[in-house]
């Protein structure tokens, strides 16, 4: 049955046009949002370096400000914590005293206390009026500057390094996930550390900016911090949960930090009834929060470190689980412990910044370096250089000593005469002893390089005498494995006539799929775009498993390969020197590559030709016995007109011998095709006529066909019989596939080149059944190769080659909704090589565009 929709809704240009726009509009809006972030980080990291300025010319002009806690009331001020050498702690005031008034002034709210602290001037005396145990104490103590040089290099050192660790990540790592939210984070632990310059309340403007600063924006420096390990150093399923949980993370951080800043604005908040309680509650929910984020970014990165695909993933996420793990444990036994005992912190405030610093050290380590063991490589590197020099030096030094004292021995008055034949001769004997310690030094360090260069000449000539990729394969696992001792490799081979990559050196007599349609298609454009090994992105890697290292193996500009290694069982990451070696491999492995597919199209051609004379002398000695045959089965069929089975019989020995003749017949038009005569043809028209013609015999499958046609005049130009013979055989195989009650989809559309341009037509054709197979996808055009008992396995190879002689591409894959999808693309006009210099050339590939 033959179903037909035409379509006329859309033009070509609109088809095609829209999905190019889209795609010049999605590459517009990403580079957009890529502007904004920077210029957006460009104003956040100038806003925090001025608002940090500000907090040091604020803290320079005033007295050292109290920076002990407290808490409001509506008595006065509570003292929940007293900090050493704090102005409360030299004035005498213990934890739990009430400051009520300063100078004999009542403080009637919480600004007060800054805002005379401002205007006193550092050397003049204050004094405290303080409530405790139901007493009033007049306590006084002079104040002396806030800032001093130990003082502003205590706050300004941790400030500048944490500002250089966010501005120098984002900077160096613009793109990567997590390099905007480090920053902000740094962003807002400098904005913390510069409030500790000064008191970041008041009611001045300076002080209200500084106030806003420290109550809004430093406060969520936990929710980012857990928003950005929601991003890094992997995602796991377990992250994607965590990201419900970051608004309420951001909104504890927000609710304590409004809390505290609008009193500033409206005083009338201070004297609310429940003020005190909300204050408590706030305080004990932040701090709840800001424990359950440290416990949930611990727990995220113990399973990156365990559950992580890539082995250097898993060896960072180790890294930074030591770190945090370091620094909780510090804070917690210095600062958080001895509070809840009632005694004093065990470290000053320089002190416990320094030691937090640890994590976003790691942190920033992780995102720009990606390697955390390279510091570890060249500090020893640079201590073995050290120890060299300092033996050397010491050697000469002796040298010089030694040859003075014997010719002050033997001429006591010739002193600066055995000084300088000392010196001469010890420079003379140096020379050559220090050319020796330097290479003996080099030989050490870079020991691996120079058995590097004996192992590329050994493997050199070794593969010289190899002609299958599959030995050659096996004998290139053995000496990387021996060498480098990876986790696991694979060596994969580009197939010639197709996008498609097949490993090598697997099981013997079978070469597995790597990828094939759009992912080889990604990989193959990957490996082309350096031919250099590498270290993939995961997130825009194409297949499945991540390799640590990618080394591609091309010729000019063809891929022909590509080596992939995982990470090293030492856990020593691929230094320069493993990469030289492995790149002079791939430049090896490209040559192995070349010559065995030269030698297979050679092995394919002496085939095709030995078929070729053979089929022909078999179409001359079979055509007198075949006509015999079918002569003699019609005179039977005669004499048997009452007999059916006889009937049967003799129409099955027809049959049968003119489907033998057709196959010889088939096989010589592939091995000698015949001259193409190339005219306008209406594709639309010639599949509507064998859709027709086939129609009884699909019917009788009930196997319906539905042609649609998305062009006004689907016209390209070849040979009408040679496309009537290609359409053919595509829908005889589809009805094969699709077996009983199937459908077969026939769909016309636009086939536009890569700058927009209309080329030709694109007819697919999907059927129902079960698709190609993944270990034959590659391989269903090459000559010869059927999965049918009886299949020649030139049928699709035909197709390639009527589809080649009319300078178009065929393309297989297997459709998302299941079935095999087969895509023919015919020009509709003679192509012209000049116009083809951008290296859009044809290619018989799987389907790249219709997975």
């Amino acid at each position: 049955m033959l179903r037909s929709r035409r379509d006329n809704s859309s033009s070509p240009s609109g088809i095609i046009g829209g999905s190019n726009d889209d795609n010049r509009q999605g590459v517009c809006k990403l580079a957009s949002k890529d502007r904004m972030r920077k210029v957006l980080a460009a104003l956040l990291a100038t806003y925090a370096f001025c608002v940090a300025g500000l907090c040091i010319w604020d803290g320079l002009k005033i007295p050292s400000p109290p920076r002990s806690n407290l808490r409001y009331e509506a008595r006065g001020l509570r003292v929940n914590i007293v900090a050493r050498d704090d102005v409360l702690d030299r004035a005498g005031i213990q934890r739990g005293d009430i400051i009520v008034a300063t100078d004999g002034i009542p403080l009637r709210n919480s600004l007060d206390l800054p805002d005379r602290f401002h205007a006193i001037r550092p050397g003049s005396r204050i004094t405290f009026t303080v409530e405790r145990d139901g007493e009033v104490l007049e306590l006084g103590t002079s104040t002396w500057p806030n800032l001093g040089p130990r003082e502003a290099f205590e706050i300004l050192l941790p400030l500048l390094i944490v500002f250089g660790l966010g501005v120098g990540v984002f900077a160096a790592r613009p793109l990567q996930r997590g390099s905007f939210l480090f920053l902000l984070f740094c962003l807002s632990v400098v904005l913390n550390i510069a409030a500790t310059a000064t008191l970041p309340t008041g009611t001045g403007w300076a002080l209200r900016v500084i106030s806003f600063s420290y109550t809004i924006l430093s406060l969520p420096s936990a929710a980012l911090l857990l928003h950005l390990f929601t991003l890094f150093p992997a995602e796991l399923p377990f992250q994607r949960r965590l990201r419900s949980l970051l608004p309420l993370a951001y909104g504890i951080c927000f609710a304590l930090g409004l809390h505290y800043y609008l009193p500033g604005w409206f005083p009338i908040l201070r004297r609310m009834p429940f003020e005190a309680g909300l204050t408590r509650f706030l305080l004990l929910l932040f701090g709840f929060n800001v424990l359950a984020c440290d416990t949930l970014i611990a727990v995220n990165l113990a399973l990156i470190a365990r559950r992580a695909r890539q082995h250097r993933v898993q060896q960072q996420a180790k890294l930074l689980f030591a770190a945090l793990l370091i620094t909780l444990l510090a804070r917690l036994v210095t600062q958080e412990l001895p509070v809840w005992l009632g005694a004093r912190p065990l470290l000053d405030v320089f002190s416990q910044t320094m030691v937090g610093l640890v994590f976003p050290i790691a942190i920033a380590i992780s995102i720009v370096v990606q390697r955390l063991f390279d510091i570890n490589i060249l500090v020893r590197h640079g201590l073995v250089y050290s120890l060299a020099s300092g033996v050397m030096a010491v050697v000469f030094i002796a040298v010089m000593g030694g040859l003075g004292w014997i010719l002050r021995s033997s001429a006591p008055r010739t002193d600066a005469v055995a000084l300088a034949v000392a010196a001469a001769v010890a420079a003379v004997a140096f020379h050559p002893l220090r050319i020796w310690s330097q290479h003996a030094v080099d030989r050490y360090i870079y020991r691996r390089r120079y058995d590097y260069r004996k192992e590329i000449t050994a493997i050199s000539t070794r593969l010289a005498g190899i002609l299958d990729p599959e030995a050659a394969a096996a004998f290139l696992r053995s000496r990387i494995g021996s060498l480098l001792d990876p986790s696991w490799m694979l060596i994969s081979s580009r197939r010639p006539t197709e996008c498609a990559f097949v490993l090598l050196d697997t099981s013997p007599g079978t070469r597995p799929l790597l990828c094939a349609g759009e992912e080889a298609k990604r990989f193959e454009s990957l490996l082309s775009s350096t031919a250099l090994p590498f270290q993939p992105d995961p997130a825009n890697y194409p297949l499945e498993r991540v390799p640590e290292l990618v080394v591609p193996a091309t010729r000019g500009d063809a891929v022909l390969g590509a080596l992939l290694l995982g990470a090293r069982r030492s856990d020593v990451p691929y230094m320069g020197e493993d990469t030289d070696f492995l790149g002079t491999l791939g430049n090896l492995m490209a040559t192995v590559f070349e010559r065995g597919h030269l030698l297979e199209e050679r092995s394919l051609g002496e085939r095709l030709a030995l078929v070729g004379s053979a089929t022909s002398a078999l179409i001359h000695e079979l055509k007198n016995p075949l006509a015999a045959i079918k002569s003699t089965a019609a005179v039977l069929r005669r004499r048997l007109r009452e007999d059916e089975r006889g009937q049967e019989l003799t129409h099955i020995v027809e049959d049968e011998a003119d489907r033998l003749l057709e196959t010889v017949i088939g096989i010589l038009s592939y091995v000698r095709p015949s001259e193409c005569r190339m005219e306008p043809v209406n594709l639309e028209d010639l599949l509507g006529q064998i859709a027709r013609v086939v129609e009884v015999e699909f019917s009788s499958h009930d196997v319906e066909i539905r042609l649609e046609c998305t062009l006004e005049k689907a016209v390209v130009i070849g040979d009408s019989e040679r496309l009537r013979q290609l359409f053919l055989n595509l829908l005889l195989n589809a009805r094969e596939a699709s077996g009983s009650h199937g459908e077969i989809h026939v769909r016309l559309d636009p086939w536009m080149g890569s700058a927009g341009e209309l080329r030709g037509v694109e007819v697919t054709l999907q059927d129902s059944g079960s698709g190609f197979a993944p270990d034959s996808i590659s391989r269903v055009f090459e000559p010869f190769f059927t999965t049918k008992k009886l299949g020649t396995g030139l049928g699709l190879a035909n197709v390639k080659r009527i589809v080649e002689e009319h300078s178009g591409e065929v393309l297989a894959s297997n459709a998302a909704e299941g079935g095999a999808l087969v895509t023919v693309r015919l020009p509709s006009a003679p192509r012209n090589p000049a116009l083809e210099e951008d290296g859009d050339h044809a290619e018989t590939r799987p389907n790249p565009d219709r997975r």
